[in-house]
Parts: structure tokens; sequence; C-alpha cells
């Protein structure tokens, strides 16, 4: 595919998307309604509940926005069992990089980056990355979930423009936000949405992960 194979740079969501957090996102859901005096829920009713995107059905009267700008404060500050590559990252990241492509990598936890990068070095990822966005950066720029600003920093950064670069996520905002900008947009079902809601949105391409986009890459 032409998109793929000829553009400059890859732009990446990272939860769901290039790491596996799954764990880390259900301690802060929970912790976050415990914070607006919620009931907290188990795994199961958690995993049912994400799947179907119906978690803002737990929130009462607390506004959206109030208890997910909490959530992505403290993401990164709850204990939770250590996240992991999803299959197949860390050989596409390296792939690109082998071929002169650049990388980035965006993200709406509200953390530093500085923080961020330091345990994506841990996971081996942060070698390969060029540019690392966080909504810290700019409670402006990243609304929510979605991700208009840091892609379009993300592309100035790397010296791109729209058409030049592929955005790679696993979420509803993450296909609106690369449609908005017109930048060629993959969706990956390692976020447990369903691959009919993603072509719905406009995603150009829809893969069961990156290991699938790697495999299409070395071929």
């Amino acid at each position: 595919m032409k998109e793929l194979r000829g553009a400059k740079a890859f732009i990446f969501d990272l939860d769901q998307t290039l790491i596996d957090s799954l764990n880390r996102f259900y301690v802060a859901f929970n912790e976050t309604l415990k914070r607006f005096s919620l009931k907290q829920i188990d795994r199961e009713l958690f995993e049912e509940l994400y799947k179907g995107d119906r978690l803002n059905e737990l929130l009462g009267q607390v506004p959206k926005e109030v208890f997910w700008d909490y959530f992505l404060q403290i993401y990164d500050e709850v204990d939770a069992p250590p996240s992991k590559p999803i299959e197949g990252a860390l050989e596409l990241l390296e792939l690109l990089k082998s071929k002169g492509v650049k990388v980035a990598v965006v993200t709406g936890r509200k953390t530093p980056a500085e923080r961020l990068a330091s345990k994506l070095s841990e996971l081996g990822l942060m070698k390969y990355v060029d540019v690392l966005l966080t909504a810290q950066h700019d409670g402006e720029i990243c609304r929510g979930f979605l991700k208009v600003g840091l892609l379009e920093r993300a592309m100035g950064m790397l010296g791109v423009k729209p058409r030049e670069c592929v955005f790679v996520g696993d979420y509803k905002p993450d296909i609106l936000t690369g449609k908005m900008l017109g930048v060629f947009t993959v969706g990956v079902l390692t976020g447990k949405e369903s691959a009919e809601k993603l072509k719905e949105l406009g995603a150009d391409l829809v893969l069961g992960s990156v290991k699938e986009l790697l495999q299409m890459l070395k071929t």
C-alpha cells in the first residue's frame, strides 16, 4: 500500500496501540471512581464495559470532562502491574528507523514527557522515537481523548505534512483525530474497539495489531 510505504513519518498513539497498559487503565479508573465517591468495580465488569465503550455509564452526576481529566492526570501515578510492548511493536519501530522513517508517539496522558520517556526506555521503545508528546505540553491541544493539537505539533516537529505521514491508533477519538487532519489513519484492534466501528469512523485501514502492520511493511 503506497500510503504506508511512501510515508515519511509514522505517528503512534501509545496505550493499547504500542503498549498493553490495560492493567494500569483499570487501576486508574477505579482510583478515579473512588476520588469522586463512586462505587469501584471488579475486573470482569470493567472488561465488559471497556469493550463496549460504556464506562461513562458509571460516572453518575460527575461531568465526563472532569472525570477523565483527573484520570489522565493520575494515570502514571497509580500503583499498577507493569505495562509491556504489544507484540511486534519493537520490531516495527526498529524497521521504520532502519528505513529512515521518522517516528512520533503522542498520548493523552497528562504526565511530563521526560518521565514517560524514562518508562518507554525501560521497555526498549524510546530509542526509536524522534518525538514524544503528552497532553501536559499544552492542556489546550488535547481535550479529552482527541489528539488534534498533539498531531499538529508532532508533524511540525518532524517537518512533515499530513499527506506524508501515517497515524496509528486504537480508539475512536484516534480515528477521528486522523481524519480531521487528513492523515492516513490506521486503526488497530488491540484496544478492543470493533473493526466495524473503526471503519465507520473513517479508518483507512484496520488491522489486528501493529504486528500486522510490521508484516505489511516487511513484504
